[in-house]
């Protein structure tokens, strides 16, 4: 499934959207703010949530969807979007692309770019189109054949706190975790 274990923490993220959220063009409270249900929010949430708002990635994502005219779909200049989305930190997205072109330039772009794998990538891509991500979520079996071949490959790479709550979404235990002190 997904090669890199924060990407359980981002399905997630997606499927509590997902769960909360109004139906698909309607309005509600989405991430604690009014705002309607449409691929241009689930792509923005996305954006936000694979980037960090961290310069580093914004600004390789700026320079791949770069425009013929030299603006890009991801910039700190929104004088020019028909449909600008703040992301935050200054930086916006252009809402007005079509879905074909939210895929190609920068969905396709994530695992290139190493924000996401390549099955992390289909999973968003279902996201922003509205489809359920209810099926990128392991077995029981299979997320813990994920874990130890994370732990295998990654050692300490990923911090314990962030092994721990991918754990615990998945329904798992770690079973070298010890038991938390009871403060008497």
């Amino acid at each position: 499934m997904f090669s890199k274990p924060e990407e359980y923490l981002y399905l997630h993220f997606l499927s509590e959207w997902e769960r909360t959220a109004p139906p698909d063009g309607k309005w509600g409270r989405l991430d604690d703010r009014d705002e309607q249900n449409t691929q241009t929010a689930r792509m923005a949430k996305v954006l936000r949530m694979v980037t960090g708002l961290h310069s580093e990635p914004l600004g390789r994502l700026e320079k791949h969807t770069k425009r013929r005219d030299g603006r890009s779909y991801i910039s700190r200049d929104a004088s020019w979007m028909g449909e600008p989305c703040q992301l935050g930190k200054g930086w916006y997205y252009e809402g007005r692309m079509s879905l074909v072109d939210k895929k190609r330039r920068i969905v396709d772009a994530f695992p290139q770019m190493g924000l996401s794998s390549l099955e992390f990538a289909h999973c968003v891509q279902d996201f922003v189109e509205g489809k359920s991500v209810r099926r990128y979520w392991p077995s029981s079996e299979a997320a813990l054949r994920y874990v130890e071949k994370w732990k295998k490959e990654r050692g300490d790479d990923c911090p314990p706190e962030t092994m721990e709550r991918i754990l615990k979404l998945l329904g798992l235990a770690d079973p070298k975790a010890k038991p938390a002190s009871n403060p008497a």
